[in-house]
């Protein structure tokens, strides 16, 4: 009995007096107010929970009673009151007080306590990071380390301590080890300091060099990695790898052939494969007594004397070695101590008569030897022409008379000639000399040059590498005739393999197959190349596993087909890339960290315009590859064309085709360039790219003098410079990043100014961009835009000056449009860097697509030759779109900038209108409906509808639009029963109908958002996750991750799924509730809605509200809507109807918003004009407010049969702007406190005192509130912008960008709790609502237990009457229960309910205005009358909820405090209880 009236007055100190009780008996009653220690009366149970009090009784003899209070471990005592008076607390952790009768009859210990800091330290072993480093827990609470590898080749292999939970980025539970990206792990109920410790490993491995072995001889594989290596045959004769349990495993070939092997390690599945020639021929080279002396292994001169008799005409005739060298004598009489090689002149007496020719003895007119040509010999010609004396007369000289290279840098000292290294004459002429010879011995191919650094005379090429690979170091397969055709697997490449002696050049059976046709070689499929020539080239750059990382052994730079221009690239991609010194660097710094000096090995070799074609191979200093796109990819590269851009430049000179000259200005370049465009063109350009070079080439000599090691020209190979001390003061550490900055800039000064002197016009954009880059770091180290300052400081002419100037600053496509030049720099479309070829060049490349374009034929997803075949321009050969330009403005658009036509009808089904340019360009290639108005997707029933699979991605719906841009009209009714809103609807017939939502970037990221390491989102994947869109995309991504599909594949039935998830009336309401297109004029006629509900409707009233006209929204891009005008389908608020511009962000301004939806004051409610958000309040300030009900008590209403008044959904602005609320409870001029009821209830800004931080945001006068400075970036753009907006995100909800950037400024803390990224919304913004949404429950327990009034927020009108059958509630005098003016007031109390409710976030956007409007209305309800009862009306309902202490503080709770006023500062309350 006695607890039960304690419990009853809910409070410790209780009075004693009133309580019937033995006059001997006296009580002690303790309570723990918080977790976090214990209490202990005498010899009593010990009290450990919190929130309880216990009572003890002691009878006068009892004495002192020893009451204890202790803190746990972690925790400290932060209060002790003792019968209501704080005590002083001197030891946290213990206090002790002894009770008595004498202090009263009932005594009390109250004690609070406090979780104490914790130190959780993060530690990553190996190459990764864990953040935070270290981390301050409170006892009892928990923490989440993130955990990232510091590269994709490192795995996290272990946490500690074990057993931690780790989740990906997704949320989804990870196993170790994990290779995925980052991993959250969380540390729950931490009691004191610890340390978590995340273990990481390098993923690497290498399947061994390859190797060349006889049959039957072991041979063992020198494989290594990280984990275990497990071991398969890739291709060859047969071997059982099942017992290869080792990195070295060996085996012995039974048979001659290829074997290929692949090595996978286990930390994340990396392999490498290995190649192994076994051979039964080992010893086959020699072949004769002769070549058994003489050749390369022995080196006795001559070295390759075999090979070249049996390529002579010597041999036909029956010429042997003894026939000239006499009987076997060593030396020979007749050798190169005896005769000149050159002249053939005796110069030694064993030889002859000195000064006579040598090979007069045979060769001497009269005596009758007659050479066999083995070709037809020109009429006109004689022998003189050619061969007598050889070097006197040039064709002799050309053809015989060279000088033997030996890798010497002095010209002059060899010389090539074309008679050698086993060509014969019919190599090049065959059957006649004509103008193809002509132009080849005036062109780099074949013409004969003394040169030093000639491609064929530079070194005896016979000593290097000819091994038929594309590796890098097989300098043979470019520099010499046989090299060539060895690598490209033709039977000619033994008989013109490369001798010691006399270089050749590039004959022309390196390049032809068929002289009679002109034949390429572009079928040949080249050593290790995954397809022939046409198909594209793969240029690999090899390097030594000591000399870069794992991985980095074999770097390729992939070329797209160029159609005869094929035939070009394996001797025009270069040496090296960009990739292959970097990762020397990195190996270098993980080795011995001596990454200051590096020698200038790795440059791209001479004449390497491939790589600077398709924009590879530079160094970019943001680490980034070049994005841009060349113009020139697409020279004679259409459907139609043969040539290629190589050809189609190199070989266009009349008369002598094959001189490599470019100057068929009028038929090439006249297809893009103006008319008249030529030569003084291109030597204008070229002298403004020498220009830039000559300031790039002084300043980087001058630069970096300083820093070579080694004396010699710093342009010359090998030269060391301290690439890592480049701009470093003294005393100040190189690193590797300014290594590979320096370097990269060296890298790229050679390519400029000495390996691709015309890079100006193989890749315009590139060479510029690079060229403007490295002069900008050089100048000062550092990437700061200075490069036309530099420019204009050099040292050039003021002429040559204005030429670099000039080139540097004209940027191809961005000279007119900069912007959108950026946009698609950084875009999805330009980041398609990597070569595609076949059908899925048509849409991933410039020169796929173009070359499509080209056929006319339809993208209906049918590319194969058979489908060609009847197309006019089809050659029966080429079905290929090949190309290795990222998707650029020549994709899309022609020269003078106008949307390329595409050749095709691309009409929805059941509309009417024709399909724009931009509709018809864009789904081309992201197919959505084809010419009959399928959707092109799945080719699965989906939702009632049969879709096709015509397009390449139909198994990949966030590939595949049509998954997210296609609702299905066989889920939408005229009556909207069960409607599905499937996907955005295309103004298809809109000259904007995709950049309506997609600026230049095109780039919106799904797959990413959803990827195992999820990547940014986009503002488009914000929207489409908010609520304009109905949360659309958070739709498809939950049915695309449900058990069914847990694994996320990419299958049928899974684009299927996505498709047909689609905006319910769960997530988006606003968008299909209702058929809003419909403009019927009928009763379903929604045209007074269509502003706010539609895209189409919003875009034209935002436009200009003054003469928006409803009838005049046409949505005729929807299905069947032309001739109904209503149509199953429906739109949500797509990007256009707020916005101008998808690229820009550009608004659609309406405007300071004014409504005549309501009154305000008695006028039309006016909104001040808050710039960005205007566009907000538009469809967020209502449509009705509290004085549309005081209307109807002046129209003379009594209100015993009148509808509800509805607020409408989320009148936000109306609540943050306090023009809504119903607030005629009393006369406005009632004193309240220090004001006036009314004017508690108005803005400042409209004459009152109710005054709101939040409301000031986005606005001047935000600047001073709270600190709040102009440079934070908050005063304009509006409330709704500022918070919903923050940082352009698009999601809507309040999220950490709000937070960093808005509410933290003023909201650092709640209570003792510091407030973060992670947790403000559960701590601050969420804990705030309950106080809110608990006000809202209770005014509706008095609506329902005072009125017979129940509520229902889905059903409209929402409030009904209990006491009449559950109707809608129409006399709102409750029967007469009520006068008139009383009624008015009860809707009005429901007005603000519904109001409120609405709203969910009216706590934040009007705190004070929120709070004194549910105040008002609960006291109404209570008891009819404004008497703030409201404070006793909510302890009476809920004691447990509502609390009141002596202060704000002590046990009163947040509800009570949300519906009362007090100081924030002393939590005194205020006289007058109402907030």
């Amino acid at each position: 009995m006695f607890k039960k009236g304690i419990a009853a007055a809910g409070c410790l100190a209780i009075v004693a007096a009133g309580w019937s009780y033995a006059a001997t008996t006296w009580q002690v009653q303790t309570k723990l107010s918080t977790a976090g220690g214990t209490i202990q009366v005498r010899d009593k149970a010990l009290q450990t929970t919190a929130g309880t009090t216990a009572y003890n009784n002691f009878t006068t003899s009892t004495g002192l009673i020893p009451v204890k209070v202790a803190a746990k471990p972690g925790y400290k005592i932060t209060t002790i009151y003792k019968s209501g008076v704080a005590q002083t607390v001197s030891d946290p952790n213990l206090y002790s007080v002894d009770l008595q009768k004498a202090g009263g009859l009932t005594q009390s210990v109250v004690a609070s306590f406090a979780a104490l800091p914790n130190t959780v330290t993060g530690v990553a072993v190996g190459s990764g990071t864990i953040s935070p480093s270290s981390a301050t827990v409170y006892t009892g609470g928990s923490t989440t380390f993130a955990v990232t590898p510091a590269t994709k080749y490192q795995v996290l292999t272990a946490i500690s301590p074990a057993g931690l939970p780790m989740k990906d980025m997704l949320g989804k539970t990870v196993t170790l080890p994990y290779s995925g990206g980052t991993v959250n792990v969380t540390l729950s109920n931490v009691q004191a300091s610890q340390t978590i410790t995340a273990t990481f490993a390098t993923a690497s491995v290498s399947a061994g060099t390859d190797n060349v072995v006889a049959v039957g001889a072991p041979a063992t594989i020198q494989g290594s990695g990280s984990g275990t290596i497990a071991w398969s045959q890739v291709s060859g004769p047969t071997v059982d790898t099942t017992g290869w349990t080792t990195a070295t495993p060996s085996f012995t070939p039974a048979a001659a052939g290829t074997y290929v092997f692949k090595a996978t390690e286990s930390l994340m599945g990396l392999s490498d494969t290995v190649q192994i020639i076994a051979t039964t021929d080992m010893d086959g080279y020699v072949k004769s007594a002769c070549d058994g002396c003489h050749n390369a292994t022995t080196g006795v001169v001559p070295s390759t004397a075999y090979n070249a008799w049996t390529a002579s005409g010597h041999k036909t005739v029956g010429v042997n070695c003894i026939t000239c060298h006499t009987d076997g004598a060593m030396p020979t009489p007749a050798n190169t101590k005896s005769v000149n090689p050159d002249t053939f002149l005796i110069t030694g007496a064993t030889a002859g008569n000195i000064g006579d020719n040598y090979c007069d003895k045979c060769h001497n007119g009269g005596r009758g030897a007659v050479v066999d040509h083995n070709t037809t010999v020109v009429s006109t010609a004689t022998c003189s022409n050619c061969h007598t004396p050889h070097y006197f007369s040039q064709n002799g000289m050309d053809h015989f008379a060279g000088l033997p290279s030996t890798g010497g840098y002095v010209d002059g000292t060899q010389r090539t000639q074309y008679v050698s290294q086993g060509a014969t004459c019919v190599d090049c002429h065959n059957p006649l000399s004509n103008d193809v010879n002509k132009g080849y011995a005036e062109g780099g191919h074949g013409k004969i040059s003394d040169v030093a650094l000639n491609a064929f005379a530079h070194y005896d090429w016979s000593g290097r590498t000819n091994n038929g690979t594309r590796q890098n170091g097989n300098c043979d397969r470019c520099h010499t005739t046989g090299g060539f055709l060895k690598l490209l697997g033709s039977a000619d490449a033994t008989r013109l393999a490369p001798q010691a002696g006399v270089q050749n050049v590039l004959a022309c059976v390196s390049c032809h197959s068929d002289f009679a046709t002109g034949a390429l070689r572009t079928g040949a499929t080249p050593a290790g190349n995954p397809t022939a020539l046409t198909g594209g080239y793969f240029a690999l750059f090899s390097s030594a596993a000591s000399a870069v990382p794992a991985g980095k052994t074999k770097i390729q730079v992939q070329f797209p087909g160029y159609k005869n221009s094929s035939i070009c690239i394996p001797c025009h991609s270069g040496r090296s890339t960009d990739d292959v010194f970097v990762a020397v660097i990195d190996k270098a710094k993980a080795v011995s960290g001596n990454y200051t000096t590096i020698q200038t090995s790795y440059y791209q070799h001479a004449a390497n315009m491939g790589q600077t074609f398709i924009g590879k191979g530079a160094y970019n200093f943001d680490g980034v590859d070049f994005v841009g796109t060349n113009g020139h990819a697409g020279v004679k590269n259409n459907f139609t064309d043969t040539e290629g851009p190589c050809v189609g430049c190199h070989y266009s000179k009349t008369g002598a085709t094959h001189s490599l000259e470019p100057v068929g200005y009028s038929e090439v370049c006249g297809a893009c360039h103006r008319a008249g465009f030529g030569a003084t063109d291109v030597e204008e350009k070229k002298a403004e790219f020498d220009a830039g070079v000559a300031v790039l080439d002084a300043l980087i000599r001058s630069k970096m003098a300083s820093i070579q090691t080694k004396v010699g020209d710093l342009a010359e190979e090998r030269a060391n410079v301290r690439f890592g001390r480049f701009g470093k003061a003294a005393g100040v550490a190189a690193d590797d990043v300014t290594a590979k900055n320096a370097y990269g800039a060296w890298y790229n000064w050679q390519i400029l100014a000495t390996y691709d002197k015309a890079a100006f016009a193989h890749n315009p954009t590139f060479a510029r961009q690079i060229l403007m880059e490295t002069i900008d770091y050089v100048d000062n180290a550092k990437i700061d835009g200075s490069a036309e300052a530099t420019i204009a400081a050099s040292a050039l002419s003021a002429a040559d000056k204005e030429k670099a100037e000039k080139y540097v600053t004209s940027v191809g496509c961005a000279v007119c449009h900069a912007t959108k030049d950026t946009l698609i720099a950084t875009g999805k479309h330009a980041s398609e860097v990597s070569t595609h070829s076949g059908t899925c060049g048509r849409c991933h490349t410039t020169e796929g697509y173009t070359a499509f374009l080209a056929t006319g034929n339809s993208p209906t997803g049918n590319y194969t030759k058979t489908a060609l075949a009847g197309n006019p321009s089809f050659n029966g050969l080429d079905n290929s779109y090949n190309g290795s330009q990222n998707v650029s403005c020549a994709a899309c658009h022609d020269q003078h900038g106008t949307v390329r036509n595409v050749a095709w009808n691309p009409q929805p089904k059941d509309t009417a209108a024709a399909p724009s340019v931009e509709y018809k360009l864009c789904t081309s290639c992201h197919n959505l409906t084809d010419a009959s108005g399928n959707v092109m997707a799945s080719g699965l029933l989906v939702n009632g509808t049969q879709t096709v699979a015509k397009q390449q991605h139909y198994k990949d719906w966030y590939r595949n639009i049509a998954s997210t841009h296609y609702d299905l009209p066989s889920t939408g009714t005229v009556t909207n029963v069960g409607t599905i809103i499937e996907g955005y609807n295309v103004r298809y017939n809109s000259a904007t109908a995709c950049t309506d939502c997609h600026g230049h970037e095109f780039y919106t990221n799904t797959n990413g958002v959803i990827s195992a390491t999820p990547t940014a989102g986009t503002i488009q994947t914000e929207w489409a996750q908010s609520g304009h869109a109905g949360k659309i995309l958070s739709v498809k991504f939950a049915a695309f991750t449900t058990a069914g599909n847990s694994a996320r594949s990419r299958t049928q039935a899974n684009n299927a799924a996505v498709q047909g998830a689609g905006v319910t009336a769960a997530t988006g309401m606003a968008w299909e509730h209702y058929n809003w297109d419909d403009s019927t004029g009928t009763a379903s006629d929604r045209k007074s809605c269509q502003k706010c509900h539609t895209a189409t409707g919003s875009a034209n009233y935002l436009t200009s509200p003054a003469t928006y006209n409803a009838a005049n929204n046409d949505f005729s891009h929807l299905a069947q809507w032309a001739t109904a005008k209503v149509s199953p389908q429906n739109e949500v608020l797509y990007c256009w109807g707020c916005h101008t511009s998808a690229e820009t962000g550009a608004l659609r301004n309406p405007g300071a918003v004014t409504t005549a939806d309501y009154t305000f004051k008695g006028a039309n409610a006016s909104f001040p004009d808050v710039g960005a958000s205007n566009v907000c309040i538009t469809c967020h300030g209502g449509q009705k407010s509290g004085e549309s009900i005081t209307a109807l008590t002046t129209a003379g209403n009594t209100f015993t049969n009148v509808s509800f008044v509805n607020s409408h959904y989320m009148a936000a602005a109306s609540i943050m702007y306090a023009k809504a609320g119903y607030t005629n409870f009393i006369d406005p001029n009632t004193v309240i406190g220090t004001s006036t009821y009314g004017k508690s209830l108005t803005t400042t800004e409209d004459g009152g005192l109710l005054s709101s931080t939040h409301r000031k945001l986005g606005t001047a006068a935000i600047i001073g509130d709270h600190g709040i400075t102009a440079e934070m970036g908050l005063a304009d753009g509006g409330p709704c912008a500022t918070c919903h907006y923050a940082g352009g995100n698009h999601e809507l909800e309040i999220g950490a960008v709000a937070f960093t950037k808005v509410c933290v400024n003023c909201h650092d803390a709640e209570g003792t709790t510091t407030l973060t990224t992670e947790n403000f919304k559960e701590v601050f913004i969420e804990e705030q609502a309950v106080p809110f949404k608990d006000a809202i429950s209770l005014a509706l327990a008095k609506l329902s237990a005072n009125y017979g009034i129940t509520y229902n927020a889905s059903a409209y009108p929402y409030f009904y009457d209990a006491r009449n059958a559950n109707s809608a509630v129409k006399d709102w005098t409750r029967g007469g229960q009520l006068t008139a003016a009383e009624a008015e007031k009860l809707m009005g109390a429901c007005f603000n309910i519904n109001l409120l409710n609405r709203d969910p976030a009216a706590y934040v956007h009007a705190r004070t205005y929120a709070r004194r409007l549910l105040y008002d209305t609960i006291d109404f309800l209570d008891d009819k009358t404004i008497n703030m009862s409201t404070g006793a009306t909510a302890i009476a309902w809920d004691s447990v909820k509502y609390v009141k202490d002596a202060t704000a503080g002590g046990t009163t709770t947040e509800d009570f405090k949300y519906l009362a006023g007090y100081n924030r500062t002393s939590l005194a309350w205020n006289a007058l209880q109402r907030p």
